[in-house]
């Protein structure tokens, strides 16, 4: 069992403006492809959620 925690931080910009519209700070734990994936995948869902309007 990996022990390997990593952390993504990624903003949405504005390119009108120039200026972020959602700041995201995201978790993972795992050094495997499928780690890789499902945190690829959860940063999607994430950003859908919370950094474009609706």
């Amino acid at each position: 069992m990996s022990t390997l925690v990593g952390w993504v931080k990624f903003a949405v910009l504005d390119l009108n403006s120039n200026k972020p519209t959602c700041d995201r700070f995201l978790s993972y734990r795992g050094d495997t492809d499928e780690a890789w994936r499902r945190a690829a995948a959860f940063a999607v869902r994430d950003i859908q959620m919370h950094c474009i309007p609706r």
